[in-house]
């Protein structure tokens, strides 16, 4: 029934991330640990789940098997070309609900997101300040790590 209505009754305790089936949250709750048990043999990069290694190993192989029909940029990924292609229609699909700002990728507008809900996950260990954006802890962590 959930995924008729697009309920998502089941809710990640540490992150509050909500899924329709308990199934996926139960596979979800592996990326709060830091085991990571599938391991990539060409660089050594280690994953927590095989479906996250087996896309890492493409980015290995020299065949780019997306190929961009407009100026012939190769992906490794589908998604990753679909998301390309937004750049050559100037296709903006994501809307902010709240300010109605629009982005041409799902993450950037994830992380916009942040702004109107003041939601700041990343928090850093050593001081306890919080980011919306885990990029912008780990440019923290960076001096923040050198002051402790």
């Amino acid at each position: 029934m959930p995924s008729h209505t697009g309920a998502r009754p089941f809710v990640c305790a540490i992150c509050g991330k909500g899924f329709r089936l308990s199934s996926t949250l139960c596979r979800h709750k592996i990326i709060h640990t830091s085991h990571k048990p599938h391991q990539c043999t060409t660089c050594g990069k280690a994953f927590n789940r095989s479906s996250t290694l087996k896309t890492h190993q493409r980015t290995h192989s020299t065949v780019k098997e997306f190929v961009c029909h407009i100026c012939e940029k190769g992906f490794h990924q589908k998604g990753n070309l679909r998301n390309h292609l937004l750049i050559h229609t100037g296709e903006k699909p994501y809307k902010c609900t709240v300010c109605k700002k629009a982005f041409n990728k799902l993450s950037n507008l994830k992380f916009h997101s942040h702004v109107h809900t003041d939601n700041r996950p990343y928090r850093c260990r050593y001081c306890k300040v919080a980011f919306s954006r885990r990029c912008d802890l780990k440019l923290h962590l960076n001096t923040c790590n050198l002051q402790h």
